[in-house]
């Protein structure tokens, strides 16, 4: 069943067609939600569908009569309904009462078959922001599993008696980013080091703790401040020198979304001051890293 298209728009905007009556809506349960979306009248045959914007991970719930009539939301775009569950069975002249769950954001109808096909239905429509903001609290808290990329450049250091003076060069670095919107992160990677001198190159594998300490707004944006410290063991090709170094640095990262925390795409900037150790010369030698990076964390 499909609504009219010259009502779609209408319900979308929350105003009020012939069907809609917000004035003499008698709310059966004001504890439903804390925001009523619509309130409707559906006359049979049913062509005149309610349509309502909902957004993924919304909690909507949805009061009907008669109280045996069944509830599908169908998107309008795409595929998947809604997840529809019914948490109250209506008796004694009480509406039954769905909660809904969609899988994705944008219009939906409420498709409404009851079981007398002569019945008139009538609808309210609730959203319960403050629930919503609590499971979204709820999930950001919860820690997830992303990765960064990163292009680095770095100051030149020896690690061999036969190397030439000491000169810069690039780096790439890739791994898993393990955290949540809290202040807490991880970084677990490997780092390729094509190195200055053309003969050799190192691998390192690194853990990389991480700090939040700042977050500002930029826009709608976020720009967040987090300081790192690394600690890496690195494996030289062709040669047998295995050199480790540690380091910390200041990361400034740019969200490209409006999540929350360090969730979504950011682009940073991370500096790092670090120190090579196992190595024949130049043992403690410090270099300084500069690296651009791109994360995502779900």
């Amino acid at each position: 069943m499909h609504p009219r298209p010259t009502l779609w728009l209408l319900f979308v905007l929350g105003t009020a067609p012939a069907l809609l009556h917000p004035a003499q809506a008698q709310t059966p349960d004001t504890t439903l939600g804390d925001k009523l979306l619509a309130h409707a009248v559906l006359p049979p045959p049913y062509t005149d569908t309610l349509v309502l914007l909902l957004h993924r991970n919304g909690q909507y719930r949805l009061a009907v009569l008669p109280p045996d009539t069944r509830v599908r939301i169908v998107p309008l775009v795409g595929h998947g309904e809604a997840f529809v569950a019914r948490t109250r069975l209506g008796t004694g002249g009480r509406s039954t009462i769905f909660e809904i769950a969609p899988f994705s954001t944008g219009a939906h109808a409420v498709v409404v078959t009851p079981a007398n096909p002569t019945d008139t239905v009538e609808l309210w429509a609730w959203a319960d922001s403050a629930k919503e903001a609590q499971y979204r609290a709820r999930r950001d808290r919860q820690w997830g599993i992303g990765i960064q990329v990163a292009l680095g450049y770095h100051s030149g250091y020896r690690t061999q008696a036969s190397d030439p003076p000491a000169a810069a060069s690039g780096d790439y670095e890739a791994g898993v980013l393990v955290g949540s919107s809290g202040r807490l992160g991880i970084l677990l990677g490997v780092r390729y080091d094509p190195r200055y001198t053309g003969t050799e190159s190192i691998t390192s594998a690194f853990a990389e703790p991480r700090l939040r300490l700042e977050r500002w707004r930029l826009g709608h944006r976020a720009v967040t401040f987090v300081v790192t410290a690394r600690i890496a063991q690195g494996n030289s090709s062709p040669v047998a020198v295995d050199p480790s170094y540690y380091g910390v640095g200041a990361l400034f990262a740019y969200q490209l979304d409006t999540r929350p925390g360090n969730r979504g795409w950011r682009v940073g900037v991370h500096i790092s001051e670090c120190w090579v150790h196992n190595v024949p010369v130049g043992n403690g030698s410090p270099f300084t890293h500069g690296a651009l990076t791109l994360s995502w964390l779900p």
